[in-house]
């Protein structure tokens, strides 16, 4: 079983400033949430084999493989060597075409986009698409809704899936089974929705569909190659701070400017040990310090809307504040156990929610304070928002401030 399970390094990243989601190097998708990073899981292949479920492009007889993103965008390119001929396969998470006018602002389909195009001779690919939701808690109701569509529906959650090549539905998954000549593309997205809402257009024909996902991926590749106009940075190592840049802004929340530590729950900090934590959430300390990286590489307005999304978030007394929140500032992050998953690679607990919420971390209000001057001017007086509240915690004596920590 573990042979056939992608290791952590194995994964790249796709993303739509919301959630997003895993790739591996054998072209599953192992892990996504919907409709946010912190949403339940609609794959989790990559915290249980078995159980998680996944979303799988398979070309035969494969000799060997290789990746690489597009130039200045999160769309990953995957080439696959087979027998009989060689296979592209293009991933996103399609976005709109970016405003400049509101740049921290991203318009997303909530969706997965894949294409599969054959690049010389001639493949055989198999798709599955096996979404188990609410963390593998359950396995939801497939139906095909067209020779090339169908709906996979259970609990709070829904799947709408649409190709350019037929596929079928079985008990557990939705599966495809494409023959590709050279030149030939196929292309299949599945978009999440909440299960009450019921589709109301009509899907277009084929020749249409087709048509309309190119353009989404063209759309994509733009809103990633604009957004990256504003790094100034031209020195040593561009190609790896650029791409580093590219990874920060997937992981920024647009609707509030926060920043998660990682997209992902659980995976272990050792194989088989117990340290395996969720990480969906904003760390004041951590998000600072990748935020001003944004800030000094060009990327003003995301450091702008993280400092008042610090400021909102942190509003209240001074002994209230957090370490971390959600990404939406709510302050309640649970931790619980998921025993029926067994964890990548049998590293269990899987854990979602964070008990480190109460954790005492005294630097994280200097980093909030750093933000704030490097994005805003001096250092706020008392009364003045969150950093004058993190001034109160961290300038007054515990006895008349209220602050519960009288260690060193």
């Amino acid at each position: 079983m573990l042979r056939r399970m992608n290791r952590i390094g194995d994964y790249a990243l796709i993303g739509d400033c919301h959630s997003a989601a895993l790739v591996g190097r054998d072209g599953s998708i192992d892990w996504v949430c919907f409709p946010r990073f912190d949403s339940r899981a609609v794959f989790c292949k990559i915290l249980d084999e078995g159980r998680g479920g996944a979303f799988g492009v398979d070309p035969q007889r494969l000799r060997s493989t290789s990746r690489a993103y597009m130039g200045d965008t999160n769309v990953l390119v995957t080439r696959f060597e087979c027998e009989g001929g060689v296979m592209e396969l293009t991933d996103c998470m399609p976005v709109a075409p970016l405003d400049p006018a509101t740049p921290t602002k991203v318009a997303t389909y909530r969706s997965i986009l894949r294409r599969i195009r054959c690049v010389e001779g001639a493949v055989d690919v198999v798709v599955s698409l096996a979404p188990r939701f609410e963390y593998g808690a359950f396995v939801p109701r497939f139906a095909a809704t067209s020779p090339t569509t169908a709906h996979i529906i259970g609990g709070a959650d829904a799947l709408i899936v649409r190709a350019t090549h037929p596929i079928r539905t079985e008990p557990d998954r939705a599966m495809a089974s494409w023959h590709l000549s050279a030149w030939d593309e196929a292309w299949i997205e599945c978009t999440w929705l909440p299960s009450y809402r019921v589709p109301e257009n009509p899907e277009p024909p084929r020749p249409m569909l087709a048509v309309e996902l190119r353009r989404r991926l063209d759309d994509t590749v733009a809103f990633w190659r604009a957004w990256m106009q504003s790094c100034w940075y031209e020195g040593d190592w561009s190609v790896a701070v650029r791409r580093s840049a590219l990874a920060l802004k997937a992981l920024t929340y647009a609707p509030s400017g926060a920043l998660v530590a990682a997209p992902t729950t659980s995976l272990p900090e050792q194989i088989g040990g117990a340290r395996n934590w969720d990480y969906r959430y904003t760390w004041i300390r951590d998000a600072t310090l990748t935020l001003m990286s944004l800030f000094l590489l060009g990327f003003a307005e995301e450091a702008l809307a993280f400092k008042v999304w610090q400021e909102r978030t942190g509003a209240g007394r001074p002994e209230d504040l957090q370490i971390m929140y959600r990404i939406d500032g709510e302050r309640s992050l649970p931790e619980i156990e998921l025993p029926h998953l067994a964890g990548h690679r049998g590293s269990c607990p899987v854990r979602i929610g964070n008990a480190a919420v109460s954790q005492v971390q005294l630097d994280a209000y200097g980093r909030g304070w750093r933000t704030a001057c490097a994005s805003g001017g001096d250092l706020p007086t008392r009364g003045s928002g969150r950093c004058a509240t993190t001034r109160g915690i961290s300038c007054t004596p515990s006895s008349t401030a209220g602050w519960p920590w009288t260690g060193p």
